[in-house]
This record gives structure tokens, C-alpha cells and sequence, in this order.
């Protein structure tokens, strides 16, 4: 019988978008466990680029957590 180890690994980040669509800010809400990967995850949402959310028609600037999750074997 083999036994298969999984691991689960949680990375969240709190992402506020301004009225442009550009992102604003990213912090790290909870850490994977490994620092240079979660630095690599705020490193790439920084690049990330979004339709304005809008209110009325109208841009706003808006914040949302995102988590990543992966499952390893």
C-alpha cells in the first residue's frame, strides 16, 4: 500500500484597484509558508490590470482579497 502525502498551501492577498483599472496596492493577508513565493505572488499581482469597477456608470476605486490555493502531491 503506498501512501500519497498531500499538501495544501494557502497564499491571500488584499488587492485595491483604482478608478483606472490599474491596481493601487497589494498587501499579503496570509502567507504560504514560503517567503519567496509569496513575494513572487505580490510581485505578479502588482502586474495585473482590470476594467474599472463602476458604480452608476461611473469608475470607483474597489478592494478585494484574493486567495491562491495549490494542492501538491
Amino acid at each position: 500500500m503506498s501512501s500519497v502525502l498531500q499538501m495544501k498551501v494557502v497564499g491571500t492577498v488584499k488587492v485595491c484597484i483604482q478608478t483606472s483599472g490599474a491596481i493601487g496596492s497589494v498587501t499579503l493577508l496570509a502567507r504560504t509558508g514560503y517567503p519567496e513565493y509569496d513575494q513572487q505572488l505580490v510581485e505578479a499581482v502588482r502586474r495585473w490590470q482590470y476594467n474599472p469597477f463602476t458604480v452608476n456608470g461611473r469608475p470607483v476605486p474597489a478592494c478585494s482579497a484574493v486567495s491562491f490555493v495549490y494542492s501538491m502531491n
